[in-house]
This record gives structure tokens, C-alpha cells and sequence, in this order.
């Protein structure tokens, strides 16, 4: 399928009754940076709900008020400190196997707390782990902190105990990762995100579903204007093209 028919794709599956939206997650948000000001000041514009992962160890007051400012933003919690614990080799997770469970759901109880006090009902009880890794034994005691949701990265085809499953699949970068600090990260092309939309969308598990919810993730700390044009070309076409995108309320119920 070719990248200009994605509109007529769209309105036909809509036309048969099935319904197409997305959800914005944006990763690694603590502080209030040029880049902070830059997302908040494109949801306003485009009037684009976003959903920032917060991680709360290194929020500053400065971030806080921020956010607090504006009423299409969502907070989500991203680990606590975003901290590699992971040995040599293995992928990077903050919450892995290599140390005591009950040592990181303090750290998580305390990011939920502090989360919750600030952010109040901004706040929204899903558990975005750092680099989409967590132990299964960290999950299935989720719940019990408080969380109603986790989002990780990929197909929302696993079912957890308690808690919806909000993946994310489709990521606007390219990553190729060394270590917690060593990377090599590009913004994907416009064609090949759509080209990702499009299989989603017409995929037949959407299609016997009825309904297809697709979360979008971005790292804004790390985008240039370049790729902020490039984002903004992509939510405008799928806007153009009647796909809804979704705030809190509606994403919760989804």
C-alpha cells in the first residue's frame, strides 16, 4: 500500500465501522528544558493530548509548575530514578532481577507517593518502566501500589493481572544502545512510520476487533526542529485523516 492512500485507507475502515485512534507518550521528561517547552507549546497549538512519563526521582519544581500549567498534559511514572542496575551485557533495566524486589517497590511506592501529591488527578496510575524492561515479579505487585495500568513497548497482546495493558507500538526512533549513557539514535522517516500505521490499522486483528488504539512514543529531549517538523506533518496527517487522538479520559477507557 502506498504511503497517499493512508487517508482512504482510514475513512474505508471507518466507513465499515472500525475505529482508529492514538495515544502521544513522551519519554524521560524531569526537568524544564527548551525541549519541555517545545512539546507543551505543540500539544496547545495542534490541541494534541500528551502523556508525559515523568521520571520523579529528578523532577524539579521548575518542571512541576510547568506542567501544572497546562491541561492537555497527563503524567505517567517512569521508573524512580531511571537508573541502570542490570550487570554487563545484559539489557538495561532499572527494575530487573539483580537486586532485593522489596528495595524497588519502595523506590517505586516513593515515585507513586510523590507522583500522586504533586500531580494530583494529572496524574495517571500507569507504570512506564525505563527501557521497557521489568521483572514479572515487579509487575504483579503493581497493582497493590496503585497502579491501573503498564506500558512497556510492542503489540498489547500480554495480560497482566490487574492492570490494562497501554503498549506503546509504534516509537518514532531508531535506537541502537551500548550502555546507559552510549547511543546512536535517529528520528525514523516519515514513510516508514506511516508504513508501521498503516499495518496496524489494517491488520486483521483490528479489523475483527472493530477498534484499533495505537500509542505513539517520542523522546522530546532529544528532538531537533527537524523532527519536530516531521512529527508535526505526521499528527496533522493523521488528524487529516479522522483518526482521533486520544486524552485521559478517553484513554483510560480504551
Amino acid at each position: 500500500m502506498k504511503i497517499g492512500e493512508f487517508g482512504d485507507l482510514v475513512r474505508l475502515t471507518q466507513d465499515v465501522g472500525l475505529k482508529t485512534s492514538i495515544w502521544w507518550r513522551d519519554d524521560d521528561v524531569f526537568d524544564d528544558t527548551n525541549e519541555l517547552n517545545t512539546l507543551l507549546h505543540f500539544s496547545e497549538k495542534h490541541d494534541v493530548a500528551a502523556h508525559l512519563s515523568v521520571i520523579p526521582n529528578k523532577l524539579t519544581n521548575n518542571a512541576i509548575h510547568l506542567i501544572k500549567s497546562r491541561t492537555n498534559i497527563t503524567v505517567l511514572q517512569h521508573g524512580y530514578a531511571h537508573v541502570n542496575h542490570a550487570k554487563n551485557g545484559a539489557p538495561l533495566n532499572e527494575f530487573g532481577l539483580d537486586r532485593d524486589i522489596e528495595v524497588m517497590l519502595d523506590e517505586i511506592r516513593h515515585g507513586y507517593k510523590k507522583l500522586t501529591e504533586v500531580f494530583d488527578s494529572q496524574f495517571l496510575p500507569i507504570f512506564v518502566p525505563p527501557w521497557h524492561h521489568v521483572a514479572l515479579p515487579v509487575i504483579e505487585c503493581l497493582h497493590e501500589i496503585g497502579f491501573i495500568g503498564i506500558s512497556l513497548i510492542g503489540e498489547n497482546i500480554m495480560a497482566y493481572p490487574n492492570l490494562k495493558n497501554m503498549n506503546v507500538q509504534i516509537d518514532v526512533h531508531s535506537w541502537k544502545t551500548e550502555s546507559e549513557t552510549s547511543y546512536d539514535v535517529r528520528m525514523k522517516s516519515y514513510e516508514a512510520i506511516m508504513e508501521n500505521l498503516i499495518k496496524l490499522v489494517s491488520s486483521e486483528k483490528s479489523k475483527l476487533n472493530g477498534h484499533v488504539n495505537i500509542g505513539v512514543l517520542t523522546h522530546s529531549q532529544i528532538m531537533s526542529k527537524k523532527d519536530w517538523n516531521m512529527f508535526s506533518k505526521l499528527i496533522l496527517s493523521m488528524k487529516d485523516a479522522g483518526i482521533s487522538i486520544i486524552d485521559k479520559k478517553s484513554f483510560i477507557n480504551h
